[in-house]
């Protein structure tokens, strides 16, 4: 039977969300769930790999500043690891300088977000990102 494409549902794709904060885990876990996108999160970046390699999310979205290891060591973990090295990688933090997004850019991040950020701008980036080629 098809369906108009109307009534046809995709299925949003998971997002992982690293964050050493858990108000800050919490806040985009909810923010996330409202546009219907599935959410894991991990509170350090050794946890982050090891969800990675357990189920590849269909996005990161990564704080700098974690407990055992900094934002850009994760993504250059995930970009030496076949099965992630196209993973899309937002970088999610508080920093903002040129040598912030410098230091993003050559550790392998798709994108810089910092905060505090635009929700609609996040989204739109997050749909880009996610949307298929």
């Amino acid at each position: 039977m098809n369906l108009p494409e109307s009534v046809c549902m995709t299925v949003p794709a998971s997002i992982l969300v690293v964050d050493d904060d858990e108000m800050n885990r919490e806040i985009m876990q909810a923010f996330l769930e409202l546009d219907r996108y599935t959410v894991r999160m991990a509170n350090s970046g050794q946890a982050a790999l090891a969800a990675c390699r357990a189920a590849v999310p269909g996005l990161l979205l990564l704080d700098v500043n974690l407990p055992d290891m900094t934002g850009y060591e994760v993504c250059r973990a995930l970009r030496a690891e076949p099965a992630t090295q196209t993973l899309p990688i937002v970088i999610l933090t508080g920093y903002s300088s040129k040598e912030d997004q410098d230091a993003a850019r050559a550790a392998g991040a798709t994108a810089f977000v910092s905060r505090p950020f635009q929700g609609d701008a996040l989204l739109q980036l997050i749909r880009d990102l996610l949307a298929p080629v």
